[in-house]
């Protein structure tokens, strides 16, 4: 499929933009769990990435090793990503409950991929995922180096996200953007099973799973 065929698919989704977000629980304050808007999200996780680098900057005890670690947890986000999308979000099973866990998590995506308050993770799910990561990391690698790492995994999950929202509801004019755009609009509307990295199209190129 071209891109300005692409393109033109990703105009008709945002046309729909303003519609009622698909229903995933029956319950009122369920449901309102589940929408994030990218104001809410930038607000949220830029403060939590600052924080995250003034602890950095804090507990500090040998500037090149935190600072190594903080680059190795922001490229592990990468490869994490790309696993987590293929593997966890596009899980196939008969089994009732976690085909429900899977629709919950993204299935409902696909169903309307451009909704703005449903294009980033939920608050309700990004942070206690985020409070797992940063206890193991530091249970791991102990406090200095563990928030370093954890720190570049936070930095390279908000570009995802934000990405992600952008593929879908902003435009993206650079060639450097358009062609993230495009990778990510293929598979939606042309192949579900290829192009699971939505940041480092390379990773795909790599596992042979581009479109």
């Amino acid at each position: 499929m071209s891109g300005d065929r692409l393109q033109r698919q990703a105009v008709h989704q945002r046309s729909g933009k303003d519609e009622p977000p698909i229903r995933l629980f029956k319950s009122e304050w369920l449901e309102r769990l589940t929408l994030t808007s990218l104001r809410v999200f930038l607000s949220v996780w830029l403060s939590i990435v600052g924080v995250q680098i003034a602890c950095t900057i804090w507990v500090c005890e040998r500037a090149p090793a935190s600072l190594g670690w903080l680059l190795l947890g922001f490229i592990a986000w990468f490869p994490f990503e790309y696993v987590m999308h293929r593997f966890a979000f596009h899980l196939s099973s008969n089994n009732r409950m976690v085909k429900r866990i899977v629709w919950l998590m993204h299935t409902n995506h696909h169903v309307q991929p451009a909704h703005r308050l449903r294009t980033v993770m939920p608050l309700t799910v990004s942070i206690p995922l985020g409070i797992l990561f940063e206890t193991a990391s530091v249970e791991w690698l102990g406090v200095s180096l563990g928030v370093a790492a954890v720190t570049g995994f936070f930095m390279g999950y908000v570009v995802y996200d934000f990405t992600h929202y952008a593929c879908h509801n902003l435009p993206m004019k650079s060639k450097f953007q358009a062609g993230l755009k495009r990778h990510h609009l293929r598979h939606h509307f042309v192949n579900h099973d290829r192009n699971f990295s939505i940041t480092a199209p390379l990773i795909d190129r790599i596992f042979s799973t581009h479109e």
